[in-house]
């Protein structure tokens, strides 16, 4: 690569053929860099061409160079600070820094046409430097969704369909708003994932409102397409809420008693606009559902179980559990919550209290009692007393009022002057210690009558006698005996 020299002789002639002396010339000819054919290269999308310009080594070195145009393909766009061309007498390194953004589906090639200038100012031919420019992949930008709480968020990343598709993703972060709980088994960044990465991903939201988590992901292609990263691109997901049934919805009713239980939230959650009742059971004790209680199904208000009533006429109390799934406007589901009911015992009175007729006047002897098997009665309401016409109750009978002792109508009396037997009916309801009223049920005292002596007085004459014949008095009932009580002459008589 040194200057070369060629020699001239020349003899000049004139116009009559007659030659001249000779002379001798020489020409020095510098030599041309000559660029290396070889500094074209392969490059990802977005990344730095990173070309350094040189000539061969059998050539003179260049000075500088001259960079006589580019050509930039349709479908590629290049860097905002990508050198300009042409420009003369520029460094080695002039477009090392140059980056060309690819979001097709294909490899495309950008071409410097390049000439390398000797610091004897010689220029050499042109040569062109290409540069492979792989494409990267494009994620989807519709990428998005919107589900209810603790719904898997379904989202399977794609392309757009017009790039390179992508081999692999990276996640390269998730932010979820600040009350958005995630679940743990939830996916973290990390790179080379599937497509499906983040498909079974759920977020619970419990508050009023909708939520969101955000995606940063970026696609790879394949190592037969360059193994190109993508940029990085969002995906918005929204979490829609779900109700939260107020846990402060445990109730104690007495047997027999409405439950009065209706359903709402919690109050920081969004509003239930129906529910669905999933299950009805009874957990312990022993109670009977009694006829319109709610079964099992859905959509419901919130007054589904209110008027439920269970019957329990054993000695422990009853818990029936309700399963019960709140339904917000938008159709999410919260969880189930489990509603307890406590039924507390009814006690039964003792349907063998009414006893064996008695004489009029008598007392009916009748201690009040629960009915064995039932819990135990504290008191007792006496809701009616019914008597027949022909009776006269004692003076200290009971009276109808509540809270009365087991004794209550032990001393209870009536008088009966008919001839035939008479009823009081007793209707009295027993009470449990808790305060739960048993079903009324009727005690029925019978009285049988009493012979009325009838108006016998007469006036006899001294030393006649009587005939005083012993009878009862019309309407009364017949005796069948008498018992003289007392005998009682007047001063002056001998019997």
């Amino acid at each position: 690569y040194a200057p070369l020299d060629v020699f001239y002789d020349v003899v000049g002639v004139s116009s009559s053929t007659c030659p001249g002396n000779s002379r001798l010339f020489t020409i020095t000819f510098d030599p041309e860099p000559v660029l290396d054919p070889t500094v074209g290269t392969i490059v990802c999308s977005d990344e730095i061409v990173g070309v350094t310009l040189n000539t061969i080594p059998s050539s003179v070195a260049a000075l500088n160079y001259n960079v006589i145009n580019k050509t930039i393909p349709g479908g590629i766009t290049q860097g905002g600070s990508n050198v300009p061309a042409p420009a003369n007498g520029v460094g080695i390194n002039y477009f090392t820094n140059d980056t060309y953004t690819n979001q097709t589906g294909s490899s495309v090639n950008v071409t410097y046409e390049v000439r390398p200038v000797s610091a004897d100012g010689c220029i050499g031919d042109s040569e062109f430097v290409v540069v492979r420019i792989n494409p990267e992949p494009v994620v989807d930008p519709n990428l998005t969704a919107s589900v209810c709480s603790d719904d898997v968020i379904g989202i399977i990343l794609n392309t757009n369909g017009i790039s390179v598709g992508a081999d692999t993703y990276d996640l390269i972060s998730v932010v979820p708003d600040a009350a958005l709980v995630a679940n743990a088994g939830n996916v973290s960044p990390a790179n080379g994932l599937a497509d499906n990465a983040i498909q079974n991903d759920t977020y619970t939201n419990t508050t009023s409102n909708p939520l969101q988590v955000i995606y940063t992901v970026r696609g790879r292609s394949a190592v037969a397409d360059g193994d190109c990263l993508g940029d990085e691109s969002t995906i918005t997901v929204t979490i829609n809420p779900e109700p939260v049934v107020n846990p402060s919805l445990d109730a104690t009713i007495c047997s027999g008693e409405i439950s009065d239980i209706v359903l709402s939230t919690n109050g920081v959650s969004v509003a239930a606009t129906s529910y669905n009742f999933t299950a009805v059971n009874i957990i312990s004790g022993a109670a009977t559902p009694q006829a319109g209680n709610a079964a099992p199904g859905g959509p419901f208000n919130q007054d589904v179980i209110r008027n439920d009533r269970f019957e329990n006429v054993g000695t422990i109390d009853a818990v029936v559990e309700y399963r019960v799934v709140p339904v917000s406007p938008s159709g999410c589901l919260g969880e189930e919550e489990v509603i307890l009911l406590t039924v507390q015992p009814e006690p039964i009175l003792d349907p063998s209290l009414s006893p064996a007729p008695v004489c009029s006047d008598l007392p009916s002897m009748i201690t009040l009692v629960e009915q064995a098997g039932t819990v135990a009665a504290a008191s007792f309401n006496i809701t009616g007393i019914a008597v027949q016409s022909g009776l006269i109750p004692g003076g200290s009978n009971s009276t109808i009022q509540n809270g009365v002792a087991a004794n209550a109508i032990f001393n209870d009396s009536y008088t009966n002057t008919t001839n035939s037997s008479l009823t009081v009916t007793y209707t009295i309801a027993p009470v449990s210690a808790t305060g739960c009223i048993g079903e009324n049920a009727q005690v029925i005292f019978t009285i049988n009558p009493a012979p009325e002596v009838a108006d016998l007085n007469t006036i006899t004459c001294s030393d006649e006698t009587s005939e005083i014949q012993l009878t009862t008095s019309s309407g009364s009932a017949v005796a069948t005996n008498y018992e003289i009580i007392d005998i009682r002459p007047a001063a002056g008589l001998v019997p």
